[in-house]
């Protein structure tokens, strides 16, 4: 899989959002992505050091949507999952442990 397809990254400390993890999804699914207008992205901000541009916070131990679909996508047991009904998270999934990462629009980035 190419890096500009999926890619996390943490924040960057240089303005003080280490705490958090930025997830990026070429888009639509499966895109290499050449500009940040063909990515999704996703943020899991617990301390909520990014103060604009995220669609709500990150929440732990939520259930999976009904409509829930499995990307594919996998880092050792942890696992994609998107739901058409809520498109601004992405959810992550880790055996019966799920978290839902808000949608940051337009994408987040510090100077």
């Amino acid at each position: 899989m190419d890096s500009e397809e999926l890619n996390s990254i943490a924040g960057p400390d240089h303005c003080g959002w280490e705490s958090a993890v930025m997830l990026h999804l070429g888009w639509p699914l499966g895109t290499v992505s050449r500009t940040s207008a063909q990515i999704r992205q996703y943020i899991r901000d617990p301390d909520q050091v990014i103060r604009y541009g995220v669609s709500g916070k990150v929440e732990i131990g939520v259930d999976l949507p009904p409509d829930a679909q499995d990307t594919g996508y996998r880092n050792g047991a942890l696992e994609l999952w998107l739901a058409e009904s809520d498109p601004h998270a992405a959810f992550l999934r880790a055996g019966d442990e799920v978290e839902r990462w808000p949608r940051a629009d337009p994408v987040v980035a510090c100077d």
